[in-house]
């Protein structure tokens, strides 16, 4: 009793091993590829019933070669040859099942080969509709002819598809071409092999392959991990360039390399397609073994390295964006053995305990990406608070300056007085001020990433990262945090002079003139949390940046998005409507404090907001927002 096989196998394993025709193209390729074509064209022609046509300019087969390796089903001629003997490429091709993907496409097969340096060609038809469970396999004939070969065959070989079991619209061949493209390693500078693809129809389809990189990206990140653990990694940055040299475990998946670019501006719809097609795109972390695209690794629809959920080692959302990444992660047959490509061809590779080493390796890769990405998102986002809360001020300044106050001019000479000692004033020792001159026990540091300033004391140790140990003014440790860079400076300021206070420490600064009379208003983040919620002491106004309703407004304005601004033109209009308040509030109280009039209060309160809520000239918020103030 021996085994028997039906002829239906053949188009059963056509089926069942390759779901999708994309993919039957993808084997058929990889074929050429492992004949050490340099190039292999497919034909499409739709006239009549219609074919398609592979032609490549390989090695070709003899009949001692049709007969034991290509007529023989799960051969392991590959295993036992992996190599190419022209150009030494790893061959794809390992189950012998590839050729079986033309019973994908169509039932009936001519395949025309000629070997180098032959000077007959051989010619062998096949029709797959015969191989059904009635028959055995062993009993389906091959027409086989040899015969004087055509010549612009010089070798090589051409399969011929007909009777196709596909109607091949526009729109499918665009998606053909789309994913010949994504078989391509952008990264690759191998260019002894090429793809190209003919339509007898469309002719702006035809043409050779290429999978160009999507643009000019703002972050770079390059990995080379050794067999022996030791991980070369490089990133480059908003052009510069730092490089790390890390020693890990030995990788139990073997060595890899590869590339990851990162677009921060993202990219356009038109250069994330591929081929005119949103199915596929230029984006995408891909996996190339040998040179060659390993499916369905970077696809839209997959996300084999988890970043549409949250980050493993800190439960939060990714900052890159999924949709401007692009990267090529490079294995090999030969030095990742244990990465094995699954049978059905279209599951990617086995998912063992292998294969998860080696995506939490590149995941972890991406993470070291991610954080820098973070940092600069937090470093803008400070600066664009930095900057719209100037421009508050600033717009304030130009409202108060239009404003007269016999109170504050006598007020203010009376303080100027005081400090200098003149007139036989008091020289007594002044309340504290909000903006004094740092005290001795605190030391003043600055970000140059994001510019933000804070103070620590000085018995503490220096900061190593952006707002670390930042204490308020007395001495508590303030809940701040920073963009995380550790590009940090300790900083020198020199004590302003009479009437002038030294510089925010941190926060925003403007100066008005009221009377001929300078008045300074600030917006503070050395204040604590539980301090007043504006302070009009001596000739400054404070608003206190961590007051809970300060950060209550700046969190609206957070969830309520940019509107598409820049970041360097964002608006915060809830923390607008809230300094204005405080401001407002400052300049009634300073005065009905000293005449007791609460009419003169309401009467100071709406002049100042009556000025800020219209159009002021050089200010930067608009009369829609200005009017919702009022």
């Amino acid at each position: 009793m021996n085994f028997t096989a039906s002829a239906a196998v053949v188009r059963r394993l056509g089926d069942q091993l390759i779901r999708q025709p994309k993919q039957a193209f993808f084997e058929l390729v990889k074929n050429a590829y492992d004949a050490d074509a340099t190039r292999v064209e497919i034909r499409v022609v739709r006239r009549g019933a219609g074919r398609i046509e592979i032609h490549d300019d390989g090695a070709g087969m003899s009949e001692h070669d049709i007969r034991e390796k290509w007529c023989r089903l799960a051969s392991e001629n590959k295993v036992a040859a992996p190599y190419t003997e022209r150009f030494g490429r790893r061959r794809l091709g390992a189950k012998g099942i590839g050729r079986f993907s033309a019973a994908k496409l169509g039932d009936r097969l001519k395949l025309t080969t000629r070997p180098r340096g032959a000077r007959d060609q051989i010619t062998v038809s096949l029709d797959f509709s015969q191989c059904t469970d009635e028959r055995d396999l062993g009993d389906i004939a091959l027409d086989y002819r040899e015969g004087k070969a055509r010549a612009t065959l010089r070798h090589g070989t051409i399969i011929r598809i007909e009777d196709l079991r596909h109607d091949w619209t526009r729109r499918d061949l665009a998606a053909l071409r789309r994913d010949l493209e994504t078989l391509i390693d952008p990264e690759s500078d191998d260019r002894t092999f090429q793809i190209a693809l003919a339509v007898s129809e469309w002719r702006a389809l035809s043409g050779p392959v290429s999978n160009p990189l999507v643009g000019k990206e703002s972050h770079r990140l390059e990995f080379n991990l050794e067999a022996g653990g030791r991980n070369a990694m490089k990133i480059h940055a908003n052009g510069v360039a730092t490089s790390r040299l890390e020693a890990a475990n030995l990788p139990i998946f073997g060595p890899v390399h590869g590339s990851v670019r990162y677009f921060a501006s993202g990219v356009s719809s038109s250069r994330k397609r591929v081929g005119g097609s949103v199915e596929e795109s230029h984006l995408g972390v891909k996996v190339y073994r040998d040179r060659c695209r390993v499916r369905p690794y970077g696809e839209l629809k997959d996300d084999w390295l988890g970043l549409t959920g949250p980050r493993p080692d800190t439960g939060k959302p990714w900052s890159l964006r999924g949709d401007s990444v692009a990267g090529s992660v490079h294995i090999s047959t030969a030095r990742n053995p244990q990465l094995v490509d699954s049978s059905d061809r279209e599951s990617g590779m086995d998912r063992n305990r292998e294969f998860e080493a080696f995506a939490a390796f590149v995941r972890a890769q991406l993470v070291r990406l991610d954080d820098i990405v973070a940092q600069e998102r937090r470093s803008r986002t400070r600066r664009a608070e930095a900057q719209a809360r100037q421009r508050v001020l600033d717009d304030l300044a130009r409202c108060l300056g239009r404003l007269g106050s016999d109170e504050y001019g006598r007020e203010s000479t009376k303080i100027d007085r005081r400090r200098q000692g003149e007139s036989g004033a008091s020289t007594t020792k002044p309340g504290p001020r909000v903006q004094d001159v740092k005290p001795p026990d605190k030391t003043e540091w600055r970000c140059r990433s994001c510019g933000l300033t804070w103070r620590v004391l000085k018995a503490g140790p220096d900061p190593n990262r952006c707002m670390e140990g930042a204490v308020d003014r007395n001495g508590a440790l303030r809940q701040a945090s920073g963009c995380g860079a550790r590009n940090i400076e300790r900083t020198r300021r020199k004590k302003g002079g009479a009437g002038k206070p030294s510089a925010p420490t941190a926060g925003a600064y403007a100066t008005a003139t009221v009377g001929g009379r300078i008045l300074h208003l600030v917006i503070s983040d050395d204040m604590g949390a539980g301090e007043d919620e504006y302070v009009f002491d001596e000739r400054t106004i404070t608003i206190n940046g961590n007051h809970p309703a300060y950060r209550t407004a700046y969190r609206l304005d957070l969830a309520a998005g940019t509107n598409g601004a820049t970041d360097d033109q964002r608006e915060l209009p809830a923390v607008r409507t809230h300094c204005a308040k405080c401001a407002c509030l400052a300049w009634g109280r300073f005065h009905y404090q000293r005449n007791q009039d609460f009419d003169d209060f309401e009467s100071r309160y709406d002049e100042l907001l009556t000025l800020f809520c219209k159009a002021v000239p050089g200010s930067s918020a608009s009369p829609e927002e200005r009017r919702g103030l009022a």
